[in-house]
């Protein structure tokens, strides 16, 4: 039997599949909170419960808070902020729970 290469949905006992490739992952720091990293990684799914993971992040930033121009908009599909190293949390619908 060979090892399983994508997460397993603990829900369904299913492996994930992929969904969406070329996402961002937007490292946050700061209060306010403001975007510091931002990787390539891609979106995968259970085929049953539709539940979601972002996986496979590269292993480099293409993107880093000293680089001069154009920060990634936070706003844009298939952008997911990490609030991570942030003290407030934005208040959201999710994390009111």
């Amino acid at each position: 039997m060979s090892q399983p290469i994508l997460p397993i949905c603990v829900k369904c006992n299913l492996e994930m599949r992929p969904d969406t490739n070329g996402v961002t992952v937007l490292l946050m720091a700061y209060d306010p909170p403001q975007p510091y990293e931002a990787y390539d990684a891609d979106l995968v799914k259970c085929p049953n419960c539709d539940m979601q993971v972002v996986v496979g992040a590269a292993y480099n930033a293409f993107w880093m808070h000293f680089h001069e121009g154009t920060q990634p908009d936070i706003a844009k599909e298939n952008v997911f902020p990490v609030y991570e190293n942030v003290k407030s949390l934005p208040t959201t619908e999710e994390n009111e729970r």
